[in-house]
């Protein structure tokens, strides 16, 4: 897995779908999902704005941004139904609540290790973030 930061100078000015949101603001999820599927969150956002992969508002339509990359997409709402198969996982968190942010996305890499596509220059680190809930990306065959 190729690791990318959501504020990542080539990509973060990029409006998200037909929205007035950025990358480098918005793009916790895109850049997840770009990081999972082998691509970056440019050419992610570029595919999901043309085909449709996108709401009204610019949220990911999960189950047609998975059809558009090639991928499964499963959503689980309880780390037990977490296996090691399943890794890696974006995961929700409420970590950067107090700074008006409630709802934030990262990889969890195994049940101890995260990486934060926030970060200016992400890479493994000990996951310490709530997780909320899971969203399950798998590269179809």
């Amino acid at each position: 897995m190729i690791i990318y930061s959501q504020v990542d100078p080539k990509w973060k000015d990029l409006k998200i779908g037909n929205t007035k949101m950025t990358i480098g603001s918005e793009g916790c999820y895109l850049t997840c999902i770009s990081m999972i599927a082998g691509q970056t969150p440019d050419v992610v956002n570029n595919i999901l704005t043309r085909h449709g992969g996108y709401n009204i508002q610019g949220l990911i339509l999960n189950d047609r941004a998975a059809q558009l990359l090639k991928m499964t997409y499963k959503l689980h709402t309880t780390p037990y139904v977490v296996s090691p198969s399943s890794f890696p996982i974006i995961c929700e968190t409420n970590h950067y609540w107090k700074l008006s942010y409630p709802q934030h996305f990262y990889i969890l890499v195994d049940k101890s290790t995260r990486i934060d596509p926030l970060d200016k220059q992400p890479k493994p680190e000990p996951n310490t973030y709530n997780q909320v809930s899971f969203r399950e990306f798998i590269k179809s065959a």
